[in-house]
Order: structure tokens, then sequence, then C-alpha cells
């Protein structure tokens, strides 16, 4: 039994415009960049979980999010 929590797609869409991927300057500060890759980083491990959960293990996860291009 899995104790991940469902993960709607609403929540991940939603969390996938708010936390998009940024361009980075040369002047931007290191732990902006850490930060934001960071927000990034958790919006595509729920949005592989999110695949997993709704399409099973099966699914190659990252293709969804690459047609929409997020």
């Amino acid at each position: 039994m899995s104790d991940e929590p469902p993960i709607s797609t609403e929540l991940v869409n939603w969390l996938a415009k708010r936390f998009a991927p940024v361009t980075y300057t040369p002047e931007t500060d290191l732990r902006m960049i850490d930060f934001k890759s960071g927000q990034h980083s958790m919006v595509v491990f729920l949005r592989s979980l999110n695949e997993k959960q709704t399409h099973g293990s099966k699914r190659t996860f990252g293709t969804e999010s690459q047609k929409s291009g997020v």
C-alpha cells in the first residue's frame, strides 16, 4: 500500500503556473536560483505522482508535461 496522498491534475497545473521555470541572468543570486529551481522540481515530482496515479505505472513519465510545454 502506498502512503502517497491523491495528487489532483488541477493542483499540479496550478502549481506549474505558479512555480514555472525562470530564466536567470549572470547577476541572479545563487540562492534565488536554488530556491526557484527547488520549487519547480517539486512541481515536476508532483506531476509524476499524478501521472502514476492517473494512468498507472506503465505510463512513461514526462510525456504529458512535454506536450503541454510545462
